[in-house]
């Protein structure tokens, strides 16, 4: 089970030490992406999910992620990698922004699989 918190005398330790390494630090989720409009899921064939966001913002959100948090539609789930990027539908000629997410566990993933969502909030685990 992780730790959440170490506190002594009443002030927050945010960082333990075993001589000069640091063997435990605190981390919170902090949000770096959120965005509103049609959002679509599939399975990827690495056993991943894939999530189109389609949307007239021109806010879109490239990068990758290592340990994050995902909140769509209120549903909270924790991943262990995320891709994103953007993409241009050779069909409609539509650019959407597509976000690759490999789960720890199943019932993460199902959370968010084959579904039609609305909102989506994207936070990257960091360190105090």
């Amino acid at each position: 089970m992780a730790r959440e918190g170490i506190y002594v005398g009443g002030k927050e330790i945010v960082r333990r030490y075993v001589g000069d390494k640091i063997v435990w630090r605190k981390s919170y989720y902090a949000q770096v992406f959120s965005r509103g409009g049609d959002i679509e899921t599939n399975e990827t064939s690495d056993g991943g999910i894939v999530i189109k966001i389609y949307s007239y913002w021109s806010n879109f959100y490239k990068g990758t992620i290592d340990d994050g948090r995902l909140e769509i539609d209120g549903n909270i789930a924790y991943f262990s990698r995320l891709e994103a990027d953007l993409y241009t539908d050779s069909y409609n000629n539509r650019t959407y922004n597509r976000i690759f997410v490999t789960f720890p566990n199943q019932s993460d993933k199902n959370k968010f699989l084959w579904k039609k969502l609305t909102n989506i909030k994207i936070f990257k685990k960091e360190y105090k």
